[in-house]
């Protein structure tokens, strides 16, 4: 009789536990570690729906905008629109997919930066970030920038060759590296400057 009373305390205690858990997770946490996830499929381009879970917790605080801070740096305003009894992302949201390149199974992390403010990690559906999602302006300032900081031998207008039977030697720069020799660029152009 006392472990089955002692199991129904736990039980109830356990439940109470993770009552106050939720409240202080919505109520009190640091909104930088409040994020939510969405995975896109069917129509995803039409508009996203924001999880109605986080709709409820936010409840009074959603602004009509979202601003979506990308992992190459660029903010993107998307308007949010009520349709039924859900919020969704609308106005600007077609623009972030097609800037992004996102596809069907392609999986987003939204972390909460503030108020309305998100920051947006792009995952395809091998598992692995979006290559495609740190270039989205690929006429930019951060594409620009990341190609001008490059050294000249790095940069693209030279002519790069993968080959086993060509001298592999691993670049200073990149001994270290997960890098394969046997894989290595030979490129012809300008060598490294010391």
């Amino acid at each position: 009789l006392f472990g089955l009373v002692a199991w129904q305390m736990i039980e109830k205690g356990c439940a109470i536990c993770k009552e106050w858990q939720e409240h202080y997770y919505w109520e009190h946490m640091d909104v930088t570690k409040i994020r939510f996830f969405k995975l896109m499929t069917g129509d995803f381009a039409r508009g996203m729906s924001i999880p109605a879970k986080f709709v409820e917790n936010f409840n009074g605080k959603i602004t009509k905008e979202f601003n979506l801070k990308a992992s190459n740096g660029e903010t993107w305003h998307v308007g949010v629109e009520k349709d039924a009894d859900e919020l969704f992302l609308k106005s600007g949201w077609e623009d972030f997919i097609k800037a992004h390149e996102l596809q069907e199974n392609d999986l987003l992390i939204f972390t909460c930066s503030g108020n309305s403010s998100f920051d947006v990690l792009i995952f395809e559906a091998s598992g692995c970030e979006k290559v495609s999602s740190q270039f989205a302006n690929k006429t930019g300032p951060n594409m620009l920038k990341n190609y001008v900081d490059k050294p000249n031998w790095l940069q693209h207008d030279e002519r790069c060759s993968l080959s086993d039977s060509e001298d592999t030697t691993t670049p200073p720069q990149l001994v270290g590296s997960r890098q394969d020799a046997a894989t290595s660029q030979n490129c012809s152009g300008k060598k490294p400057s010391k």
